[in-house]
């Protein structure tokens, strides 16, 4: 599972990421090592408003909802609460994960789609993973 293991977990943190960072940022980290060196406590490069997701902004919207009257403070509340999980769990994502290693990420040249898209690339990493 290990060559699987690096592409999606890089996918899943530059999903997490464009929850709360600029759109321009996140499309420019196209490497492993981009994201892996990426600040998430970067405030500039973070979005003035959070993306809470589909479901949330349709219950936000509801007509349950509004008669709660909701505080725009509270709700405020929990857009930064959010940002800040958001933030926590793609630093631990990337301290934690093997996608640190580079043996874990040179690994990733025995995935068929990688193989397929750009051998030259994978045999650059089969190297890589050979001489370590």
């Amino acid at each position: 599972m290990m060559p699987y293991l690096v592409s999606d977990l890089l996918r899943l943190v530059k999903d997490l990421l464009a929850r709360f960072v600029q759109r321009d940022v996140v499309e420019s980290l196209v490497t492993c090592s981009d994201v892996i060196g990426f600040d998430t406590n970067d405030t500039g490069k973070h979005c003035p408003a959070i993306e809470l997701g589909f479901s949330t902004d349709k219950i936000i919207r509801s007509a349950k909802f509004k008669e709660r009257k909701v505080s725009d403070r509270d709700m405020l509340g929990v857009r930064t609460d959010a940002k800040s999980v958001l933030k926590a769990m793609c630093k631990k994502l990337l301290q934690k994960t093997p996608v640190t290693y580079p043996v874990a990420r040179a690994l990733s040249c025995l995935d068929p789609r990688n193989m397929a898209v750009s051998p030259e690339q994978c045999k650059t990493m089969m190297r890589r993973l050979l001489s370590a």
